[in-house]
């Protein structure tokens, strides 16, 4: 049974977007309500602002944008069943390649994932330019595998 996500509160009450808390004390916690009494907690997440914390994951509209953006590039995948879950591989033939909306899904997925930690902008650029996942390194990793490969392949018919 799928639930919506009702309200986020954290230390400082109901929050929303970008769902700020106070990272220094363990006891802070966020919490993700999906009815008026029930709900799950996670810790307050350092997201490198020496002011304040961010909750791990974001809220219900978050959440949907990137449902909404995820599941086309898995879905629309041929790629082997280890490969079905993998953006990387989606950007390749069995997968939907590198389209405006496999784009759009790495990007949202990885905000969604490091939520805490693209809410600063210097973080934010500082992550994106060096972390795998990034949209750019990603697909630029993936571009520098099939060069590699086929400059492999260019020297294995070279030497037969």
């Amino acid at each position: 049974m799928c639930a919506s996500i009702t309200q986020v509160t954290s230390d400082f009450g109901p929050v929303t977007s970008p769902y700020k808390c106070t990272v220094g004390n363990p006891m802070n916690t966020c919490r993700y309500y999906y009815n008026s009494y029930e709900y799950i907690t996670q810790e307050c997440q350092c997201g490198f602002d020496p002011t304040v914390g961010y909750c791990q994951y974001p809220g219900q509209d978050e959440l949907t944008n990137y449902i909404q953006s995820i599941y086309p590039a898995y879905n629309a995948s041929n790629c082997h069943t280890l490969d079905r879950f993998n953006l990387r591989a989606q950007a390749e033939p069995c997968g939907m390649g590198p389209q405006i909306a496999l784009k759009q899904a790495i990007a949202v997925s990885f905000n969604f994932t490091h939520w805490p930690f693209i809410q600063n902008a210097d973080a934010a650029q500082c992550i994106l330019s060096i972390h795998p996942h990034s949209q750019t390194n990603l697909l630029n990793l993936n571009n520098a595998i099939y060069l590699a490969g086929g400059l492999l392949c260019t020297l294995t018919l070279a030497f037969l």
